[in-house]
């Protein structure tokens, strides 16, 4: 936990740098301000807390972390990410955290006994999950939110539609008063709501 902890900045950059030849996107898109950037070495050095003491707070109960991961998932909607790429994103932290506790474990004169080394890597993993689990949440709720706004916009753009131009039943009012896409006619724009 100690060697995560002084090693965030690190770890960080590698997960940026992986993420950078993962995403079509820029590379100065991808975490667009250096608050966001800071906080990917953060969320590390929040992680590192939770594998040094797990009975302390969760990782899930660590509302700076939570935080963390739900701006990251509004930032990945913005940028038209698909869960998709969240979830390789992700996987690539989990990966990099991994082969990370290797190479520490080959660094240390007295290996720990394997059960701690397996503890070490079952509560990262637990965080990443939590993680992405957040993010995802986050992302999955903006979704959810950009469609019930179009369909509220969709929905009084047909009731404009049948207001001005009349009901599907005949009612009109005059043609000039209706909106008309290309060449339609005003039943067809009421046929449309």
């Amino acid at each position: 936990a100690e060697r995560i902890r002084e090693s965030h900045a690190v770890i960080a950059s590698q997960w940026l740098d992986r993420l950078r030849e993962l995403l079509p996107v820029g590379s100065n898109e991808i975490f667009p301000t250096n608050e966001l950037l800071d906080h990917i070495p953060a969320l590390i050095r929040d992680v590192s807390e939770y594998v040094r003491a797990p009975e302390a707070e969760s990782v899930a109960a660590n509302t700076a972390v939570l935080a963390k991961a739900q701006e990251l998932g509004r930032l990945r909607y913005a940028q038209k990410a698909s869960v998709h790429q969240l979830l390789q994103e992700y996987r690539i932290l989990g990966a990099i955290l991994a082969q990370f506790v290797k190479e520490q474990v080959v660094l240390l004169r007295v290996p720990p006994a394997a059960p701690d080394t397996l503890d070490v890597l079952a509560r990262l993993q637990e965080s990443v999950g939590v993680l992405l689990q957040t993010t995802v949440d986050t992302f999955v709720a903006a979704y959810a939110d950009t469609i019930a706004r179009q369909r509220r916009a969709s929905k009084a753009s047909a009731a404009w539609s049948v207001m001005n131009c009349g009901s599907r039943s005949g009612r009109s009012s005059t043609r000039r008063n209706c909106w008309k896409p290309r060449s339609t006619t005003c039943s067809e724009n009421a046929a449309w709501g």
